[in-house]
């Protein structure tokens, strides 16, 4: 044997290498194609999955109370400090003005440390008008007189902030509030306002109220 049909063999050896066959070649196609359909069904099938778990919670979740104010109890207010309905009712029973609520408040529930605090907040002033022309003295403004006042647009941010500190020191201290501060949707309309859901207004009109004070958990009165 000659030196060259010696290594013919491997030489040649390329020749008996073999490729995929064509049914192969089918198969291979299709397993890939089957791979990425099964990834398609699968990432659907959670993202689906996903929908429903979080539609479901949406619809389970607890619901923002509608609580319409005095038609929710069946405590009787006249039993508990109240200021009437006039200012003469209101000062013979020895309710204070407070600014902050504009309204007459009784003692029982009246806090004039708080209110001072938030009165003495730099550009604080009431108008007697819609178009701000006409500042309101403070005597006048104090005297509960005016059925009423037009104060400055924050007034209203202010005035959510300071019946919540109301809120928040009647539930350490075991105290009353009053009915401005106590309903729900007081703080719900707050709540909105401090989100800007309800558009600020220069012309903020406050209407003089007569308050009365309000135990915290009343809905449990009989």
């Amino acid at each position: 044997m000659s030196k060259s049909d010696q290594y013919s063999v491997i030489e040649d050896a390329s020749n008996f290498i073999v490729g995929p066959s064509s049914q192969e070649k089918k198969h291979s196609k299709s397993g890939k194609i089957w791979q990425g359909t099964s990834f398609v069904l699968a990432f659907s099938l959670s993202l689906l999955v996903l929908m429903l778990v979080t539609s479901t919670a949406f619809l389970l979740r607890p619901q923002d109370p509608k609580i319409d104010a005095k038609d929710a109890f069946t405590a009787d207010f006249s039993l508990f400090p109240n200021c009437g309905s006039s200012v003469a009712e209101a000062k013979s029973g020895g309710c204070k003005f407070d600014p902050m609520v504009n309204g007459w408040t009784p003692q029982e529930c009246f806090n004039g440390e708080l209110s001072e605090e938030f009165m003495a907040l730099p550009n604080y002033t009431w108008y007697y008008d819609a178009d701000h022309a006409k500042p309101i003295p403070a005597d006048d403004l104090y005297s509960g007189e005016l059925a009423i006042t037009y104060p400055e647009p924050f007034h209203h941010d202010r005035h959510c902030l300071y019946t919540w500190r109301k809120l928040h020191l009647a539930t350490m201290l075991g105290t009353m509030v009053d009915s401005d501060t106590f309903w729900y949707n007081h703080s719900a309309h707050c709540t909105s306002y401090l989100l800007r859901l309800i558009p600020l207004q220069k012309a903020a009109e406050s209407h003089r109220a007569f308050l009365t004070c309000l135990p915290l958990g009343l809905n449990q009165v009989q």
